[in-house]
C-alpha cells in the first residue's frame, strides 16, 4: 500500500512539473503565434481596404509590427490594438489602424538598436548598401540585443518621426536572439526604404537641373546672337539679368 502511494505521488509530481512546464513554455508560444497570426489577418485587410496601398510589398514574416510598402512610395504602418483606461476601472479598446506615410514626406531612416545593458545605438540606413549590410548584421544579429525600433524622420513639424517596434525579446523564452529571418527582412526593408528615398529626392531635384540647362541654352543663343550683331549689348544684359533673376 505504501508502495502504491508512493508511486502515485511520483506520478502527481510529474504530473504537476509537465502541467507548470506547459504552461510556462509551451502555452505562452502557442497563445504568441495564434495572436500573431490574427494581427497578420488584421493587417492585411486594413492594406485591402485602403486604395492608397495597391501593389505592395509587405514586411510581416519575422518583424514585430506589419510594414507594407507599395510600389508608388505609400508606407503602411501597422499600429496594434491596445486598451486604454478612460476613467475609474474603466477601459475601451482602441482598434487596429494604419498610419499612411508617403516616401516623398520622409527625410530618413535609421534603426535604434537597444542592447540589454541599456546602450541604444542608432545604425543609419544608408550603411545597409554594400559593406554597411555586413555593419548593420553586426549591430543586429546578436544576442545582447534587447530591442529593435524602426525611426522614420518625416518633414512634418507636428510629427517629425514615427517609430515601428521591429523586435523585441520574448521575457517567455530563456534565450533570445535576433535570427537570421528577422535580421534579412530588416535589411531588406530598409534597403527598399533607402531606394525609394533616393528615388524621391532625384524626382525632386531632377526638373530644376532641367531649368538649368534650359537657361543656358537660351542665354548661349542670345551671346551668339549678340556676337552676330543682331541684338545690342543693352538687349544682351536685359535679357542675362531677366534669365539669372538678376
Amino acid at each position: 500500500m505504501n508502495e502504491f502511494l508512493s508511486i502515485l505521488s511520483i506520478l502527481l509530481v510529474l504530473l504537476f512539473i509537465g502541467g507548470a512546464c506547459y504552461v510556462s513554455f509551451i502555452l505562452p508560444g502557442k497563445t504568441k503565434k495564434a495572436k500573431d497570426k490574427k494581427e497578420k489577418e488584421n493587417f492585411n485587410a486594413l492594406v485591402k481596404q485602403d486604395k492608397r496601398l495597391g501593389n505592395v510589398r509587405i514586411f510581416d514574416k519575422a518583424i514585430e509590427s506589419p510594414i507594407a510598402v507599395s510600389e508608388d512610395g505609400h508606407l503602411g504602418i501597422y499600429q496594434k490594438a491596445s486598451i486604454k483606461s478612460t476613467g475609474f476601472l474603466k477601459f475601451e479598446n482602441i482598434p487596429e489602424s494604419l498610419t499612411i506615410l508617403h516616401i516623398s514626406s520622409v527625410n530618413g531612416v535609421e534603426l535604434l538598436v537597444k542592447k540589454k545593458s541599456g546602450l541604444v545605438e542608432a545604425v543609419a540606413g544608408g550603411l545597409i548598401f554594400g559593406d554597411g549590410g555586413a555593419v548593420v548584421g553586426q549591430a543586429i544579429a546578436s544576442k545582447k540585443t534587447k530591442r529593435i525600433d524602426l525611426q522614420i524622420k518625416t518633414k512634418d513639424f507636428h510629427n517629425p518621426q514615427v517609430v515601428v517596434p521591429l523586435y523585441q525579446e520574448d521575457p517567455n523564452k530563456v534565450f533570445n536572439s535576433v535570427n537570421n529571418l528577422i535580421e534579412q527582412e530588416i535589411q531588406e526593408l530598409m534597403s527598399l526604404l533607402e531606394s525609394l528615398i533616393a528615388s524621391s529626392r532625384q524626382a525632386v531635384q531632377a526638373p530644376v537641373t532641367i531649368q538649368q540647362s534650359s537657361d543656358a541654352d537660351e542665354l548661349a543663343k542670345f551671346k551668339k546672337l549678340l556676337d552676330d550683331g543682331v541684338i545690342t549689348q543693352d538687349d544682351f544684359n536685359a535679357k542675362k539679368k531677366a534669365l539669372l533673376g538678376l
